[in-house]
């Protein structure tokens, strides 16, 4: 029998630096991983990741030189349906080897004393005689093992696998998601046949389609990634889709990768007595991409501060005492992406004309919003941008340029947003008001699913 102040489950980029972010404070914390380290992260071979989060996570960012690094770039593209109208996005980017990144957070965790363990699988949570978790059973090479601990922190990625083993009387959302409430992405790995007129300096973004296509490192090769949701199937489909309207460059296929993210609004609640949910575990994503690591260090740093006020002098952490993390993160980063979620919706549920039309006219397509957007996790237009796509829907409707179906999805996902936007920024300071703002976003969500 083992006792650590905290024990996380899951090894990956969030659970390693979660480790990290407790063990500094001076907590014992354990992350375990079913996994053996060198197969963590290996699933997808690279990825690209906001430049900026870095420095404001604290994370030492991958260099030229360094084992994990690939590329980086100061900007992307956001392309129109046909491909017709590129618009700029000011945001820089590193490409990365995911497998070796995921090793430099937990080599820096290791740092500050955060202890690990690989290949040892997560079985079920103990509770003690007040029905409260004080830790978990674990297996490794079959030998059972008990670890106590004050706080378990489910890292365990889209399965939500330590959440969905909780009790339905423990007030955390204890099933998976659903297939339609997740992105699987198909990722293809090309090698360019002229790499000295294709090579590609940054990545393009098509909304419409949910595709990628970016550099990856060396000059003749390239990722090529389509998405879509409910399946693999429908994520090849946009992919094939795509190829018989877009032009590609010459190429062969070196191999190929696949992939899930979440896509929905979070869990309405990351806390419980004892225990803590982060990452794609608690369904923490960006609405306009999908990727949603970067996006979770910033619960992860809520989290900690919480946490660590939760548990000083020896404290037991309560569900109430870990509260403010719910408040914090749903007031913030939370009523942001929970408009976006609806907005994005609305906004791509359109043809492939109408999609065009509205790269066209720059409806809720511009440089200066799509920069915004990826800086600051959020739609945040300023005075002059709302009144020139005012004037820019105005234009649209006289002309008759979108279905009534398309302008009234996309009336449907922009009220929605901003009611679930408010919703959120009114997220209960004390969980005796939390049933009561539940019932509130489950009737929200379901006008949403509606768009």
């Amino acid at each position: 029998m083992r006792v650590f102040d905290i024990v996380i489950i899951g090894a990956a980029t969030t659970g390693a630096y979660f480790g990290r972010l407790m063990a500094e404070k001076g907590f014992s914390t354990l992350v375990i991983d079913s996994l053996a380290e060198k197969d963590i992260g290996t699933r997808l071979s690279c990825i690209h990741l906001d430049r900026t989060y870095f420095e404001e996570s604290g994370i030492p960012a991958p260099m030229l030189g360094d084992n994990d690094y690939l590329t980086s770039y100061e900007y992307n593209m956001n392309e129109s349906a046909y491909g017709h109208y590129p618009i700029k996005t000011n945001y820089p980017y590193i490409v990365m080897k995911f497998d070796k990144f995921s090793k430099r957070l937990r080599d820096w965790a290791r740092k500050v004393d955060c202890d690990f363990d690989f290949e040892t699988k997560f079985i079920e949570f103990i509770f003690d005689a007040r029905k409260k978790i004080c830790g978990i059973r674990v297996e490794k090479e079959g030998i059972v093992e008990e670890i106590y601990c004050k706080l378990v922190v489910d890292c365990t990625g889209i399965a939500g696998y330590a959440r969905c083993k909780l009790p339905d009387w423990y007030g955390i959302e204890n099933k998976p998601l659903d297939p339609e409430d997740i992105l699987f992405a198909n990722v293809e790995y090309f090698k360019l046949k002229r790499p000295e007129r294709d090579k590609l300096s940054y990545s393009t973004i098509y909304p419409y389609y949910k595709v990628w296509f970016g550099p990856i490192g060396e000059d003749d090769t390239a990722q090529f990634g389509a998405c879509g949701f409910g399946s693999y199937e429908n994520a090849i489909a946009k992919g094939e889709e795509f190829k018989q309207t877009i032009y590609l460059p010459p190429h062969d296929v070196d191999k190929i990768e696949q992939g899930m993210m979440p896509y929905r609004y979070s869990l309405y609640s990351f806390v419980a007595d004892g225990f803590l949910c982060l990452g794609d575990s608690a369904v923490i994503s960006k609405p306009y991409s999908g990727e949603g690591i970067t996006a979770t260090w910033n619960l992860c740093k809520i989290a900690a501060i919480y946490v660590a006020n939760a548990m000083k002098d020896g404290k037991y952490p309560t569900r109430e005492a870990l509260w403010p993390i719910n408040t914090k993160y749903s007031r913030g980063q939370g009523a942001d992406f929970a408009e976006l979620l609806a907005l994005t919706k609305g906004a791509l549920n359109c043809s492939k004309d109408e999609n065009e039309l509205e790269f066209k006219y720059g409806f809720g397509y511009e440089e200066g919003i799509l920069s915004s957007m990826s800086i600051n996790f959020a739609n945040k237009l300023t005075p002059l941008q709302k009144i020139t796509q005012f004037w820019k829907i105005v234009v649209i409707l006289y002309f008759n340029k979108l279905t009534s179906e398309t302008i009234k999805d996309s009336f449907k996902g922009y009220v929605i947003g901003k009611k679930a936007k408010k919703l959120y920024k009114k997220y209960p300071k004390k969980p005796k008001h939390f049933d009561k703002w539940c019932s509130k976003a489950n009737k929200l969500w379901a006008k949403y699913k509606t768009i």
